[in-house]
């Protein structure tokens, strides 16, 4: 992979959404998901996300 590329593997309880209007922010750890190249998760129940 890349030296470039940022992924991280995240759980839900990491996951912060914002919706303030018309804007709307998900920070993991308080970090932008938009700062990522990648983001796992996975649910207890094996189902998969990707944003």
């Amino acid at each position: 992979m890349p030296s470039d590329v940022t992924v991280d593997i995240a759980h839900f309880e990491d996951i912060t959404i914002d919706i303030d209007g018309k804007n709307t922010s998900i920070s993991i750890d308080d970090k932008s998901v938009l700062d990522y190249d990648l983001v796992y998760f996975r649910a207890h129940n094996s189902h998969i996300f990707l944003l």
